[in-house]
């Protein structure tokens, strides 16, 4: 889910025990919206090893490290991260060899772009 409010709102009653993925491609991109282009190259890795630890703590672990360094400096950044963190790390509860497949959108996606493909007759 990509912060589609009433979709969440509709999937969380109708299924409320299952948990909510949102795409760390999107919260990647929104997080470095709000960062200034000379340290965009950093914090895309900071992000990166926030979202590829190899654990729940780990992740927690270097996420309080971003927030330390960067809150003062581009607070926007931290806060749009801070607010999306726990959804973003919902694969973690799934088996590691699954992971890959959870952590974004970019495979429903390509689904739609293929149904959406004008077709050639």
């Amino acid at each position: 889910m990509d912060g589609l409010p009433g979709l969440e709102m509709v999937f969380e009653e109708e299924f409320p025990k299952a948990g909510i993925q949102r795409c760390q491609v999107h919260v990647t991109r929104n997080v470095l919206a709000k960062v200034p282009r000379k340290l965009k190259k950093t914090i895309a890795d900071e992000l990166r090893s926030i979202f590829y630890a190899s654990s729940r703590k780990k992740t927690l672990e270097f996420f309080e490290q971003f927030k330390a360094r960067w809150e003062k400096e581009i607070p926007s950044a931290v806060k749009c991260l801070e607010r999306f963190l726990d959804s973003c790390l919902t694969y973690l509860d799934f088996p590691e060899e699954e992971w890959i497949s959870l952590r974004t959108t970019n495979a429903i996606e390509r689904l739609n772009k293929e149904f959406y493909k004008p077709q050639a007759y």
